[in-house]
Formats: C-alpha cells, structure tokens, sequence
C-alpha cells in the first residue's frame, strides 16, 4: 500500500500545480476560482475541488476552454479536467 501511494506522489507535477494555482482566477475568473480550488496535476489530468453540482458542471461545459487557456499560460502540458465535488 505505501509503494502504491509512494508511486501515485511521484506523479503529481507540483511545480505545475503551483504555477496553475497562481494563475487559475485569471482564467477561470475570481467567482469560480472562489469556490472551486484546483488540487493537483497528475500526469495531464487536473483535479479541481469544488462546492457542488452546479459548480462542477460549469467548469464541465467550459473545460476545453480553460484546459487550452491553462496550457497556453503554464506551458504544462494539461489534457483534462477531474472535478470533484467537496463533502
């Protein structure tokens, strides 16, 4: 179990997630970056926390969007959103 979770840490891109962190309000804009949180970028898949439902299907019909704006500002290399919604 430690090997497991061992490995799924290696995979996290953190130099990423705090440059996509910095600019995530510029993106997304400051009502949505207030309530939903990006968590982390495992290899190209962004997680984002958010408060609800309604939330969550808002980052969905805008994920192309704000996938290729994340990329284009961060250099990283991002292919989609996880959304999870926080309990």
């Amino acid at each position: 179990m430690l090997n497991d979770l061992r490995h799924r840490h290696q995979r996290v891109d953190f130099d990423a997630t705090t440059t996509i962190a910095d600019v995530w309000s510029q993106v997304v804009g400051p009502a949505i970056a207030a309530r939903c949180h990006t968590e982390s970028l495992v290899d190209g898949v962004l997680t984002i926390r958010t408060p609800g439902g309604a939330w969550s299907a808002r980052l969905r019909e805008d994920e192309v969007n704000i996938v290729t704006r994340l990329s284009e500002l961060t250099g990283s290399t991002i292919r989609s959103l996880h959304v999870v919604i926080a309990s």
